[in-house]
């Protein structure tokens, strides 16, 4: 039976939660984190892209960089083994743009979660074999696939490993487990290092001289999520709010107690109850939302308490209010505000695949582009898997229908979808630029339009432009399909 202990390390909480502005608690956990000093906090909190180590100093990072190059230079097919979890999924995405913008012939498989487990297995090893593949690069695994690895070695293939997880136990011939000599770590890497980590050191290393990071830096700034290190503060904004809400009421609260995705409306019910009631004061709530302002008379209970419920429209900004009047005294104070109603009651749609590799045709006068399979996975905002009414794929010329993918038979997961193009090879025109697609229905009828920003790419006679900054909207008035 496991036993848990409570980590219980000793620090002054109130002084560092006082002087960092975080809740005590936050300090806590920093201090369980070993984080000790004003500038290691200070740096943990507030840390910028300019607190970022070289990654030369990551073990082993110039001889992968170097094994990579090689293989970009010779135009060896890498194929990318992740892992189904937020970090292997994140990894996979920054290493393939990584891979893709050095021009790299490269692809990705996730292991089935069902089917294969956890990692890199013989199926997949002779599956990339089977595919053409040179090297396997893992993301998140492979430090215990031995077995795996030499299979693919003796498979002629080169093989990168990647992990973040420890090496493991190997049995002796007494029966003891002991654990391979480890690998030291880097001397600025906190224990429990996030994959993400690793990949953008490496990214960062393969782009260094092309000074193209920036747009990867900010997407691993905001998906600093792994579970193993997460850690939640309370912004200054909040606080002010939270202090703001302790002056005019004893008690308030404001809350969605229903919405109607039809007819895209929220129902909110507010209580107030003043700090001092004084007789003949009245009060009202004001709702605004998307900047449309809603007044609603409040009702008087028995306990002074004011009350009102009301239908606003459903947006990504709504705030409520309380206004005590006391003859021509009117006094108003914010109740709560909801951000992301609208835009979280949409469903998120990943694509992954479709337009692979590209052959330009002796005469300059076209492409010819090779298809992968699409895979589209569907989650609701707490990362639960739902099923869509209708999801679509399809291959679009300027936002105007090329042509569909076809759906296969799916296998069994919800909110999971596979496409393929048939025939897996089409000629793209010059001058424009393609994409590829999702069209998605969910049960409400809502239909949107998300896109694998990824794979968009312009075709010129003189070559082709790939991670184009296109702002695609997600309004199928947009789209012609």
């Amino acid at each position: 039976m496991e036993k848990w202990v409570v980590s219980a390390k000793r620090a002054d909480f109130k002084k560092i939660a006082e002087q960092f502005g975080i809740d005590q608690v936050t300090a806590r956990i920093i201090r369980n984190r070993e984080i000790l000093g004003e500038k290691a906090i200070d740096e943990y909190l507030h840390g910028t892209l300019e607190h970022l180590h070289d990654p030369e100093k990551m073990k082993d990072m110039e001889r992968a960089v170097a094994i990579l190059q090689e293989k970009i230079q010779k135009k060896k097919k890498i194929r990318i083994l992740g892992d189904y979890d937020i970090d292997g999924i994140q990894s996979v995405y920054i290493l393939y743009c990584a891979l893709r913008r050095c021009q790299a012939e490269a692809d990705y498989a996730i292991p089935d979660r069902i089917s294969d487990g956890y990692g890199l297995n013989q199926r997949l090893v002779r599956q990339a074999l089977a595919d053409g593949v040179d090297t396997i690069l893992t993301c998140d695994n492979g430090i215990a696939a031995t077995a795996e690895v030499a299979l693919a070695k003796e498979l002629g293939m080169t093989v990168i490993l990647t992990d973040h997880h420890e090496v493991p136990y190997e049995e002796q011939e007494d029966g003891e487990k002991a654990r391979p000599p480890k690998r030291r770590r880097w001397p600025w890497v906190l224990a429990g290092l996030v994959l993400v980590g690793v990949f953008f050191n490496l990214f960062s290393r393969l782009d260094q001289m092309r000074q193209e990071n920036q747009n990867l830096q900010m997407t691993v700034a905001n998906i600093r999520s792994d579970v193993n290190s997460q850690i939640y503060s309370i912004t200054s904004r909040v606080e002010e709010v939270l202090q703001s809400q302790n002056a005019l009421t004893a008690e308030q609260s404001a809350q969605v107690t229903a919405t109607d995705y039809r007819a895209n409306t929220a129902t909110i019910e507010a209580r107030a109850l003043p700090r001092t009631y004084v007789e003949g004061m009245g009060a009202e709530f004001v709702l605004t939302s998307g900047g449309e302002s809603f007044t609603v008379p409040g009702e008087l209970g028995e306990d002074h308490a004011y009350t009102a419920r009301t239908t606003v429209p459903l947006t990504d900004e709504i705030a409520v209010s309380v206004a005590f009047l006391v003859g021509e005294q009117r006094q108003t104070q914010v109740l709560e505000e909801f951000f992301s109603l609208y835009s979280d009651s949409f469903a998120t749609i990943q694509i992954f695949g479709g337009l692979g590799a590209f052959i330009k045709s002796s005469k300059a006068v076209r492409w010819t582009a090779e298809f992968h399979p699409v895979d589209v996975y569907c989650y609701n905002m707490y990362g639960e898997a739902v099923q869509m009414e209708r999801v679509r794929v399809g291959l679009f010329q300027d936002q105007k229908l090329v042509a569909w993918f076809n759906e296969e038979e799916q296998s069994g997961r919800e909110g999971a979808y596979v496409f393929r193009m048939e025939p897996d090879r089409m000629e793209l025109e010059l001058d424009s630029t393609y994409c590829v697609a999702a069209v998605v229905e969910d049960e409400f009828g809502r239909e949107w339009v998300t896109v694998d920003r990824s794979d968009a790419v312009r075709f010129t006679a003189g070559g082709q432009d790939r991670f184009l900054d296109v702002d695609y909207s997600r309004d199928p008035a947009d789209w012609e399909y």
